[in-house]
């Protein structure tokens, strides 16, 4: 490594590492708490299902638009900066939403909170795999999507203690978003900008923005990372639709409290704490022995999400339905961290806030902008103002999507190792 570069040592890359998985926890925590309250906000703003998942779709919008762009920018700019401004906006945002007025000025508070997440997808990554050495990325890539999540399960955790009930969502917003704040400030006191290229031994330095050309030109050359893309995807619209209609599926379906119902929020989210924290795992195992099996068993456990959100969503017995959408949610999510250790591993150094930004738009706004809606859609169509078990009927189509990711990821497996091998050598 160049003398002139910065020595990070292991503690301080440790340190980094919790941060960054502060910064997703923070921004998951906040994405979850609109889930916990869903009910009572719809109650309160007088809101269809359908409009309820719009909340969710111009989130999407918004942050689709903007990770792009503060993806181009961290590519020249420090990436640390662009993320705590970032946490520090979206928190903003979340506590102009707890003095909503009505559902029109609520939705443009999501708007908002949308546009300042676009940091995460544009940044995060990019220093983990500045910061982490390749044989290492997958292991800490599961621990950052721990992250996720973990902010799930804190928020369902709020609404298990009956933070809700006891409060209301008003001032559990407001909360939440000083909460956002403090941590932005945090980490924009002890996170440093690492030099482009430092864990690998070397330095690239910003000058021009990256053409598109060349974008599509990767793209274009590393099937691997098409289908990874398109897997990551698909999976997201099953996982976001399910994890953002969870509480309000318990309370309708199975008549439970919000309490009762966030802690089927907390069950699933430990499921799938321990799902990302596996395919993290096995990432690093098979990096260098078999790359193929990277990112093919997070196929197969993808598949094998469908059935158990199916039975999940369809059966009469709580319990079951506990038990079976807790393991639809660790078997979707073992493909994350191997997923997106792939990804990074194919997309060369000078455009990767770019191209990360670009990966992160794509999977929020058809996932999370189009999961919700279409599950609230069908669940409308289903006859939800007569009907409170329409939304399992209509998460039970949704699980669907995993069997078609799961072709995918295998498919991406074929070439992965081919794929790597040409971004190494700067092809």
């Amino acid at each position: 490594m160049n003398d002139a570069q910065p020595r990070f040592s292991p503690r301080y890359v440790k340190l980094v590492v919790a941060l960054l998985t502060g910064a997703v926890f923070v921004e998951f925590f906040h994405r979850q708490v609109l889930a916990v309250a869903m009910k009572s906000i719809g109650d309160d703003l007088h809101a269809s299902d359908t409009q309820l998942g719009s909340l969710v779709t111009v989130f999407a919008v918004a942050y689709s638009l903007s990770a792009p762009l503060l993806g181009r920018l961290a590519d020249r700019l420090p990436r640390r900066t662009i993320y705590a401004a970032g946490i520090a906006a979206w928190s903003a945002a979340t506590a102009l939403g707890g003095w909503a007025a009505g559902f029109t000025t609520f939705l443009a508070t999501r708007v908002l909170a949308g546009a300042g997440q676009g940091s995460a997808g544009a940044t995060n990554s990019p220093l983990i795999v500045d910061y982490v050495a390749p044989d290492q990325r997958g292991g800490v890539m599961g621990i950052v999507t721990m992250g996720a999540t973990l902010g799930a399960l804190g928020a369902g955790a709020l609404g298990f203690a009956g933070a809700l009930e006891a409060f209301g969502w008003r001032q559990l917003f407001l909360g939440s978003a000083v909460f956002g704040l403090g941590f932005a400030a945090l980490f924009a006191a002890l996170v440093k900008e690492p030099p482009r290229g430092w864990s690998e031994g070397r330095t690239h330095v910003p000058t021009a923005p990256v053409p598109l050309r060349d974008v599509a030109r990767v793209a274009a050359e590393r099937p691997a990372l098409l289908h990874s893309l398109i897997g990551t995807v698909l999976n997201s619209l099953a996982i976001f639709a399910s994890a953002q209609w969870i509480v309000a599926f318990f309370e309708r379906v199975h008549g439970m409290s919000n309490a009762s119902a966030s802690f089927a929020l907390v069950a699933a989210a430990l499921a799938s704490t321990v799902g990302a924290i596996a395919g993290g795992l096995l990432a690093d195992r098979a990096w260098g022995a078999n790359p193929r099996a990277v990112l093919f068993v997070p196929a197969v456990c993808s598949a094998l999400a469908c059935p158990a959100l199916f039975f999940g969503a369809s059966t009469a017995d709580a319990t079951l339905a506990v038990v079976f959408y807790s393991l639809a949610g660790g078997l979707s999510l073992v493909h994350s961290a191997a997923a997106a250790v792939a990804m990074q591993g194919m997309i060369p150094d000078r455009m990767r806030g770019l191209v990360s930004g670009l990966i992160a738009s794509i999977v929020t706004l058809v996932g999370l902008g189009c999961g919700p809606l279409i599950a609230g859609a069908l669940s409308d169509w289903f006859g939800s103002a007569s009907d409170p078990t329409s939304i399992g009927r209509a998460l039970a189509w949704i699980s669907v999507l995993y069997v078609w990711a799961g072709v995918h990821l295998a498919v991406a497996s074929r070439t992965l190792k081919a794929d790597l091998e040409q971004n190494a050598r700067g092809a």
